[in-house]
């Protein structure tokens, strides 16, 4: 079995779903890519934050997160970015492990054009209330504020699973994270 991580490493994906991890796995995109993969499959804990972080700090290499399109994807991938608050860790073990530089590759609002529009769906009344805290978020950076107050306006969201029904068949997701990566479009 090959190793995990070797050689250089080009950047870390931070990867929300488990099925989704496994799958990117299964098509090559680490080797294809010269990425490091995690996932916390779902909202993370702290072992998966802290190999994230000494992942990016070893490598020092970008790190993005691929999440689905709606407000629980961005607070994922806002976990890594600032480090959320629990009640069950102190405050300094979550502040260790922040990745500060973490870019959220998408799945975003404004990516949805590529999926199919019967896998789009309306926002949820708690989706709309998530987003709107998130839109209203002092430590928001501005870009991540926009892209909340997107899929209010929009009331749209989407699951990356979308991507490989959505005439990407098979490597759906990998083409849009590689696509995504070429031309560097994520927010930071």
């Amino acid at each position: 079995m090959a190793p995990l991580v070797s050689g250089r490493v080009a950047f870390v994906l931070v990867v929300e779903k488990d099925c989704i991890f496994h799958r990117l796995a299964q098509d090559g995109l680490p080797q294809k890519s010269r990425c490091a993969m995690v996932t916390g499959k779902g909202m993370p804990d702290l072992a998966a934050r802290a190999m994230t972080w000494r992942l990016a700090t070893r490598f020092k290499c970008p790190v993005v997160a691929l999440t689905d399109c709606n407000p629980s994807g961005m607070n994922v991938a806002l976990a890594y970015k600032l480090a959320c608050k629990s009640s069950t860790l102190p405050s300094a073990d979550e502040e260790q492990f922040k990745v500060s530089q973490l870019a959220w590759l998408g799945l975003s609002p404004f990516d949805l054009d590529v999926v199919d529009p019967s896998a789009v769906l309306p926002l949820s009344s708690r989706d709309r209330t998530l987003a709107a805290n998130l839109a209203a978020r002092d430590s928001l950076p501005p870009s991540w504020a926009d892209c909340a107050r997107e899929m209010l306006d929009a009331d749209r969201k989407a699951e990356l699973e979308s991507l490989y029904t959505s005439g990407g068949g098979v490597g759906g997701v990998m083409a849009y994270v590689l696509r995504k990566l070429r031309d560097q479009e994520w927010l930071l």
